[in-house]
């Protein structure tokens, strides 16, 4: 069962989203990264997690990062505005880390339901990217990029939920 303050964890979550993404559509990115911290401390307050998953949420969040990485050298996905984009822009950092503080919660919600956690990874992990796209901040160059970030995030999700409280 949730308590009252991890809603206004999810609240705060979906908050933060949508402050980095404006950031990044005004291109203020170094700002998107401070929309974190407020996340990551509310973890380090609780003192609830130990380090192992920390450890583990983190490695979740690298591969998520080298996946979003990959996909735009190959030409899946392209950042826009593409003068102005590297392989990696901050605000997609900032994305990240802000997910990085959520994924034990979002552990605990789909432990005991796998299958379950794979289809909403393959749902709404690209429709958190389709949003960003309706920000003109990110492009899927076809529309078998978004098929393959489908299998990514139901696995990324199945991953998260099976192996964080390991």
């Amino acid at each position: 069962m949730l308590h009252w303050a991890d809603y206004l964890f999810w609240i705060y979550f979906y908050l933060g989203w949508y402050g980095i993404v404006l950031l990044g559509q005004r291109q203020d990115t170094l700002m998107s990264l401070l929309l974190p911290i407020p996340a990551l401390l509310y973890l380090l307050w609780q003192k609830k997690l130990a380090a192992g998953i920390y450890l583990r949420a983190g490695f979740l969040a690298i591969v998520g990062i080298l996946f979003d990485s990959f996909s735009n050298s190959v030409g899946w996905t392209s950042f826009l505005p593409e003068a102005l984009s590297p392989k990696m822009p901050v605000w997609l950092f900032s994305l990240w880390f802000l997910y990085l503080c959520y994924i034990p919660m979002l552990a605990k919600i789909f432990e005991k339901r796998l299958f379950l956690a794979f289809v909403a990874g393959a749902l709404f992990g690209p429709l958190s990217y389709l949003s960003g796209a309706h920000f003109q901040l990110f492009r899927f160059s076809e529309t078998s990029s978004i098929f393959i970030y489908s299998v990514f995030w139901g696995i990324h999700l199945f991953a998260t939920a099976r192996f964080i409280w390991k």
